[in-house]
């Protein structure tokens, strides 16, 4: 028959996600094409991982049919495999992709003043506005599990938008809820330079937006909270990171004024922390996103373990430590597995 009888079925969905894509891809509004063509790029995972993990079942099942092992088994293997591959994807996708990660950690050091003793920090990172459902609901959850935890500052790392200005704009008065005793302070993260703000000036759209939240942005540069007689320092860096996105990050700049002080920096990338914070400065916590755990953290696969000395969760070396939040939002595709979005409680503790 035609095409080998119906075999050409195998084909049409892939194709037709495919064509989606394609259309996708002319859509005028840059948040939805995105969003979009990653929920597309979703269902061709869903559709193509489980056929071609059976394929490749069923075919050693051939080959072991040339020295007289049954098929049958195989076959049975292969349509569990599948199975399995597909539940995972749809559990990673719709349940696990918002069901937030309250971490807490204690952070002590010697250098803390005792009047900061059980200072509480509520640590963010890379929500990716365009990622969203515009219909705010989850994000709605997620601000008030944040605001649930009475912190005393809020921390942003980075990455609001993963490649427009305009993404914030149906959750500008959800974000701007965000609440803490002494404030929300955040930096930008390489998303926030995406290649598609082509000039100065939309990124300065991006910066107006993001301190009418209310936040104050650290841009190279640094801010002082006090209690009583005494102060700590949060420092901000701009962007440390590799091409295509701009390296801006000015450690030296941010930090000044700061010398002597208990330290808590702000930085996107965690291979800042490495590269010139432990070799070159005495700051003991940084605190960063970027990696979002892969989006995918199983013990045998994890993009980002293989990717980053330091992906997720707490480093120290020597009197300096490192937290990796791995983030709220997602990019490009919409899943995450054993990698829950994280807000992370971060007690500071005076020895």
């Amino acid at each position: 028959m035609f095409l080998g009888g119906f075999q050409w079925l195998y084909w049409v969905p892939q194709i037709a996600v495919l064509l989606l894509m394609v259309a996708f891809a002319f859509e005028a509004d840059q948040t939805a094409k995105f969003r979009h063509i990653g929920f597309a790029g979703f269902a061709l995972l869903c559709l193509q991982l489980p056929k071609i993990a059976y394929t490749l079942v069923a075919l050693i099942g051939r080959l072991a049919a040339l020295i007289h092992i049954p098929t049958a088994p195989f076959t049975v293997i292969g349509a569990g495999l599948a199975g399995i591959i597909l539940v995972t994807l749809l559990y990673g996708c719709f349940v696990e992709l918002y069901q937030y990660d309250v971490r807490k950690v204690e952070f002590a050091s010697p250098n803390l003043p005792q009047t900061f003793d059980g200072y509480k920090i509520v640590h963010i990172s890379d929500i990716h506005s365009g990622s969203w459902n515009p219909n705010g609901k989850q994000m709605k959850r997620m601000v008030e599990l944040v605001n649930s935890q009475n912190a005393d500052v809020v921390c942003f790392t980075g990455d609001l938008v993963t490649n427009n200005h305009s993404e914030i704009d149906p959750f500008f008065d959800l974000l701007r809820q965000i609440r803490a005793t002494d404030g929300v302070f955040s930096v930008l993260g390489n998303h926030d330079y995406s290649f598609l703000m082509s000039s100065r000036d939309t990124l300065q759209r991006l910066i107006e937006k993001e301190q009418n939240l209310g936040w104050r942005l650290l841009l190279n540069e640094n801010e002082k909270i006090t209690r009583g007689n005494d102060s700590i320092a949060i420092i901000g860096v701009e962007n440390v990171g590799r091409p295509p996105f701009p390296h801006v990050g000015d450690l030296p700049k941010a930090s000044q004024g700061t010398e002597g002080m208990f330290r808590i920096l702000l930085s996107h990338d965690p291979t800042h922390w490495r590269e010139e914070v432990l070799p070159n400065t005495d700051i003991p916590l940084t605190l960063s996103g970027h990696t979002h755990a892969g989006q995918l953290d199983l013990p045998f696969l994890s993009l980002s373990r293989s990717m980053y000395p330091e992906y997720r969760g707490l480093y120290t070396e020597g009197k300096q430590s490192l937290y990796v939040n791995a983030g709220l939002g997602f990019t490009f595709f919409p899943i995450r597995i054993a990698a829950r979005p994280e807000i992370t409680v971060i007690q500071l503790v005076a020895k």
